[in-house]
């Protein structure tokens, strides 16, 4: 029988929480031929590997992939690489599957044989472990539905077709934070069909020391830089896309993103010019050079004032440089003066 999923997960320094999460993948209602497991163990300094080790052990359907710390996009680059099924799952070592989702999947939504299919999920189970049953609100062309449709980005949600992957050589970038925009929107620009279902499959860990919710400056640091490549694919991405006023309305949110990470992050006036200088070279010019920046730091990293200020932030500015969503070439809007 030839298996009808793969099921990526790339590990991280997640020991806690990976056999919750493998078990959740074998409480599908499958049997082991028609899918597969694949770790890859991306240089945890926990005994994460180790424990995804002991349970391929049990399995003739698992293999755990060890190699150096390369970052969250190259370790599902290399699931993706041996990956033999008709469909992929990319989900987050942290997060598991509600039982009976893939049993569902297969008998009823794999034989639409579309490109990509899209779920719904639940946040930390609030809802129990067992799948919610919804409906299929659209299965058609990729560019109808995104035309005139939001789409969430999030990888977990969806299934893609290898061989959909494939043919448009879809890989993810090497970054950590927001990678999931970029393969979405990568993957959504192409030709090809769409299946939209409000079936809740997946549970959401919400983790409050993970990369996207930390203050730590390091960290925070480390998510501008991959905001900034995030921003340079998505200004590549935005003429196939043009006519999508939701798409834009996203990379808009990812520019204002990027806006915001700076601003509450403490750099030097010297380190601001040279992040600003890396996005003035890739066409975004309304962060201001100027010492009023300074201000800003300060009053994003005061524990008080940085919950008034991010908001005051946000809505003052952007509302005063108004954003022109009807230009496809977002990155090149000017916002300053």
């Amino acid at each position: 029988m030839k298996r009808q999923l793969s099921t990526i997960v790339a590990l991280y320094n997640k020991e806690q929480y990976i056999r919750q999460c493998i078990d959740s993948i074998y409480d599908q209602g499958l049997d082991e031929d028609e899918f597969e497991v694949i770790i890859v163990d991306d240089g945890s300094t926990d005994g994460g590997g180790a424990v995804a080790d002991s349970i391929a052990a049990l399995h003739g359907n698992m293999r755990v992939v060890h190699q150096a710390n390369k970052g969250l996009g190259e370790a599902r680059n290399a699931g993706l690489s041996i990956a033999t099924g008709k469909y992929l799952h990319f989900i987050d070592a942290d997060d598991f599957l509600l039982a009976g989702s893939y049993r569902h999947i297969v008998d009823n939504l794999i034989p639409q044989n579309t490109d990509i299919m899209v779920f719904d999920n639940v946040h930390d189970a609030t809802c129990g472990d067992a799948m919610i049953p919804g409906h299929v609100k659209y299965v058609g062309d990729i560019r109808q539905y995104i035309e005139s449709n939001y789409m969430r980005v999030n990888v977990w949600i969806k299934l893609f077709k290898r061989s959909f992957m494939e043919t448009n050589d879809l890989k993810w970038p090497a970054i950590n934070f927001n990678e999931d925009t970029a393969i979405t929107w990568n993957a959504l620009r192409h030709d090809g069909t769409l299946l939209v279902s409000s079936d809740k499959i997946y549970s959401y860990r919400s983790n409050p020391l993970g990369i996207v919710r930390t203050r730590d400056v390091e960290h925070i640091k480390v998510t501008v830089n991959d905001l900034i490549a995030v921003n340079q694919l998505l200004k590549g991405y935005a003429p196939a896309l043009a006519g999508c006023d939701p798409v834009m309305s996203n990379f808009t949110q990812k520019y204002t993103m990027l806006f915001n990470r700076i601003l509450c992050t403490p750099y030097s006036f010297k380190e601001i010019k040279e992040v600003f200088a890396r996005c003035a070279a890739i066409g975004i010019t309304h962060l201001h050079r100027s010492k009023s920046i300074k201000i800003y730091n300060l009053l994003y990293n005061h524990p008080i004032l940085y919950y008034v200020f991010q908001w005051f932030i946000r809505t003052v500015y952007f509302a005063r440089f108004k954003v022109d969503d009807s230009s496809t070439d977002f990155i090149n809007r000017k916002l300053s003066n």
